[in-house]
């Protein structure tokens, strides 16, 4: 019989696989810059509910004209969802994509970053 054990071991690695292969790729091809993987890094904090940029802004260390470009970035690359008839509203698309953020993505920043010789998520 199957229990709530087996479902929590099997839930992290199916994670891993889902993210290896749908969201590794767009977190990290779609995506160039640092600063938009931040805004991603905060919105994943939500879940995928609602966050205004008001929230968003609070949170992100940057300059308002890269928050800016990070969120039509974000939105043009179908990462992240406009809310409809509301202005300054956004969420993640998914709540498995800001699972897999939450989780791996930041272990995977450093192994890359490494591997590159740039800066892993400890340096900064």
């Amino acid at each position: 019989m199957i229990d709530k054990n087996d479902v929590q071991a099997a839930i992290v690695p199916a994670i891993n696989h889902i993210g290896n292969r749908y969201y590794k790729d767009m977190y990290f091809n779609k995506i160039k810059e640092n600063s938009y993987r931040y805004v991603l890094k905060i919105m994943s904090e939500k879940w995928n509910e609602w966050i205004s940029k008001k929230e968003i802004r609070s949170k992100f260390k940057g300059k308002e004209s890269v928050l800016n470009n990070a969120l039509k970035a974000l939105i043009d690359r179908k990462i992240i969802l406009r809310k409809p008839g509301s202005r300054g509203e956004y969420r993640l698309q998914w709540a498995g994509f800001a699972f897999w953020i939450k989780v791996f993505a930041e272990k995977l920043e450093e192994v890359i970053g490494s591997y590159n010789g740039g800066p892993t998520a400890t340096d900064k």
